[in-house]
Parts: structure tokens; sequence; C-alpha cells
């Protein structure tokens, strides 16, 4: 789970427990939503072009949030089976 520690430093809180509850639930939900794994592989799917600064990006969130854990296809592939529900 990601550290909330940047938000709360045990002495000078400036967020109250309720906003701290809201912004972990926040996170969970964040978490269970896109870095998860999926039952397909990149290589069933077609290939496609991204960017190198989107590559990097989406490298780095995958690494840092998702402690890698999941590749950026399966980031990318929950992500677009969410947009299909919206």
């Amino acid at each position: 789970m990601t550290n909330l520690n940047l938000f709360y430093n045990g002495k000078n809180n400036h967020l109250g427990e309720s906003t701290l509850v809201q912004i972990t639930k926040s996170i969970e939900n964040y978490i269970d939503t896109f870095l998860k794994e999926v039952s397909t592989k990149a290589k069933d799917g077609k290939t496609i072009y991204i960017r190198p600064e989107f590559h990097k990006k989406l490298t780095r969130i995958v690494q840092v949030i998702g402690e890698n854990k999941i590749s950026v296809y399966a980031y990318l592939y929950n992500l677009s089976n969410t947009l299909k529900v919206l």
C-alpha cells in the first residue's frame, strides 16, 4: 500500500482524520481499479506506438505506484476498460 507519510508526519497534521480516510480510500480505489494484473498478454493484442515521453511516464507510474507488480500493458488495459464503462 502506498505510504501516506507525505500527508501526515505525526506532528503537524494539517489534514483532518476524515480527509486522511478519504485519501486512503481513493488510493485503494485507484489501486484496485488500475493496478491489477490482467489475464491477457501484450503479445496476444495489437501493436501500438506510444511516444517515448508517454512511455517513460507510464513506466514510472507502474514502477512507483504499482511497485513494479504489473506491466505498462496491464495498466493501459485496465485504463481502457474503465473508460469503456464511463
